[in-house]
């Protein structure tokens, strides 16, 4: 459930970035202080079913305020929400497809070992991750740039 719920915080945490960046701190703060309060409404309501419930709770909350917080977040910036959505479609088809394909992998049952579960869970989630970028459309051709771009991190500068 937690999975579930941290899949969209990447996105939501770079609308923090971007808002901060352009000067729209109070816009943060209040966006900020609207999203804790509807994840203590969705914990409250969920407590009602326990721990699950409460964990449903904060993975619901999450996404019903992920567009709200979008739109506002990029609302008189440079970025819009169009924008936004198009440049993270492959990464989330891409992580979409590792799941289910480690979803389809789990329930078959076929290793009984923790650790080598583990290992062949992690090994089968990178290839599906890697697999799935170079047959979507221009995907070899971002991967690429998101290579390069790690690796520029680590060049030393002029």
């Amino acid at each position: 459930i937690f999975a579930l719920a941290g899949f969209i915080r990447p996105a939501v945490s770079t609308c923090s970035a971007i808002m901060i960046s352009c000067g729209k701190t109070r816009q943060y703060l209040l966006i900020g202080v609207i999203n804790s309060l509807i994840v203590i409404l969705g914990i409250s309501i969920g407590v009602l079913w326990g721990p699950v419930g409460a964990s449903i709770g904060i993975m619901l909350a999450g996404y019903i305020t992920f567009m709200p917080v979008i739109y506002f977040a990029f609302r008189d910036t440079p970025v819009s929400v169009e924008l936004f959505l198009s440049s993270i479609l492959p990464a989330v088809i891409c992580s979409l497809t590792m799941g289910l394909v480690l979803a389809i992998f789990s329930s078959l049952n076929l290793i009984h070992n923790t650790y080598y579960a583990i290992v062949t869970s992690l090994s089968l989630a990178v290839a599906t991750y890697f697999a799935s970028w170079m047959v979507i459309p221009n995907g070899k051709l971002r991967l690429t740039e998101l290579f390069l771009d790690c690796a520029s991190m680590f060049r030393k500068s002029e």
